[in-house]
């Protein structure tokens, strides 16, 4: 069990970059902005070496009381988690009715994947990647970061004159 220090962000964005980390991986916890209602979460695992690459992404919901490791929850069906086993670019969109009734959770090991999740964003959202070095010969390259907006997210519609 070990204590959460949380990141509040400058502005919008969230973001951390790295290069061959160990099988452990990496948890951040990330404060969501009060005035937040919708997240997009991006993983570009821009190169991958080795034996049996494998990036796993969760995004957890955090207890901001205890700040706790062991109180992550999950926020979404798939367990939180998202595995990519080569190059490849993951993009999580987060927050109400972003796809209407149904999570489009679908996504390809490898290549470009877009999810989208219905649901209120919690007040930390937890960032956990877990990258495979079971061959011991395993290097990864990528970069993650959360994009919170208060409006709905458009594809061209008001021409970037709408609510950001």
């Amino acid at each position: 069990m070990a204590l959460i220090t949380a990141s509040s962000i400058e502005g919008k964005q969230w973001s951390r970059s790295a290069t061959a980390q160990a099988d452990t991986g990496q948890t951040d916890s990330v404060i969501v902005p009060q005035w937040a209602k919708y997240c997009v979460a991006d993983l570009n695992l821009i190169s991958v070496a080795g034996t049996g690459p494998s990036d796993q992404l969760r995004l957890r919901g955090v207890d901001p009381v205890s700040k706790n490791d062991n109180d992550f929850y999950r926020v979404n069906d798939l367990g939180g988690a998202w595995t990519l086993t080569g190059a490849g670019h993951l993009v999580v969109c987060m927050g109400v009715n972003v796809t209407g009734l149904a999570d489009d959770l679908t996504m390809a090991a490898t290549g470009f994947s877009h999810v989208s999740m219905n649901m209120a964003l919690p007040a930390h959202i937890g960032v956990q990647q877990t990258l495979s070095r079971a061959n011991a010969d395993e290097t990864y390259t990528y970069n993650v970061s959360l994009y919170f907006r208060s409006g709905l997210f458009t594809r061209g519609r008001n021409k970037g004159k709408g609510r950001r």
